[in-house]
């Protein structure tokens, strides 16, 4: 059943699969398919968004003020820029 998705995910991720490791991956897949329709059923109606699993507010330290580049300091050794930024070669398909 997921043995053509996990063919068609390796070669969009670049990973090498052994066929022994299908079997293996399927029933993996399985049990998260499964977990994932059991979180669906759970009734969420009455329970408010939260944003953290804790009550504890966020501290960040104070940042002092240090010299910083300016975007055409920062530009001038880069090799390519395109529209006041650095341009680099494409990474990620």
């Amino acid at each position: 059943m997921y043995k053509e998705k996990i063919k068609a995910l390796q070669n969009e991720v670049r990973i090498q699969i052994d066929d022994s490791q299908y079997e293996e991956i399927e029933n993996e897949l399985c049990k998260m398919e499964g977990i994932a329709k059991a979180f669906s059923k759970v009734d969420t109606r009455n329970v408010e968004p939260m944003v953290r699993c804790f009550e504890t507010e966020a501290v960040f330290r104070k940042e002092d003020s240090i010299y910083t580049l300016t975007k055409e300091e920062a530009l001038i050794n880069a090799n390519s820029t395109k529209d006041g930024y650095i341009e680099v070669s494409r990474v990620v398909k």
